[in-house]
């Protein structure tokens, strides 16, 4: 009996590690949604609950699972990172217009007043995911021959800070990548 307690109770422990994480990381983007971006983003909402599905928490299949800048499991419909490279996590969220269901892509960013919002984009219907990319280079959809233009028709990119991954699920892929001389995102192609 008491082994089938210990048991129990090391069963639960390992479930609640594992789940555990992942609410709290669900949990720190709902709070800075509503502490924070629902007032820069008037008019828009965070997705239903019918879009919070159980793909973001299927560990065994990597083709699915999305992180933030931390390395941290999280929902698809948005992700952190210091995406303008001054050392504090900015958020990025795929967000509903209250008025007619349209989607957008929202980046929160850190300011030395707090944050502000862009959009990055907006308009799209199809179920998108949100990711983290590590400051690196990449290579864009223009090197591998696919038709679709990035910025000076490159065909590689240097994220100099972690950059925001926006991509539909075996499908199209972007990263909005910080440019510090504009002071904006710059949007280059990765598939289609």
């Amino acid at each position: 009996m008491i082994r089938m307690r210990a048991w129990l109770i090391f069963a639960v422990a390992a479930a609640c590690t594992a789940g555990c994480s992942v609410g709290n990381q669900e949990r720190k983007y709902r709070q800075f949604f509503g502490q924070t971006a629902q007032a820069l983003a008037p008019g828009y909402s965070l997705p239903p609950e019918s879009d919070y599905g159980p793909l973001w928490a299927i560990v065994e299949s990597p083709g699915w699972r999305t992180r933030d800048g931390s390395g941290q499991t999280k929902a698809e419909m948005w992700t952190s990172g210091d995406f303008n490279g001054d050392a504090v996590d900015d958020f990025v969220y795929i967000l509903v217009a209250n008025s007619d269901g349209a989607r957008a892509l929202y980046a929160f960013l850190s300011t030395a007043d707090g944050y502000e919002a862009t959009q990055l984009t907006a308009g799209f219907g199809e179920h998108m995911g949100l990711a983290t990319d590590a400051p690196g280079t990449y290579a864009t959809a223009a090197s591998r021959g696919i038709g679709i233009e990035s910025p000076d028709n490159a065909l590689a990119f240097e994220a100099v800070y972690q950059a925001v991954h926006f991509f539909q699920f075996e499908g199209a892929a972007s990263s909005f990548v910080w440019n510090e001389e504009t002071q904006s995102f710059d949007r280059f192609w990765t598939s289609d």
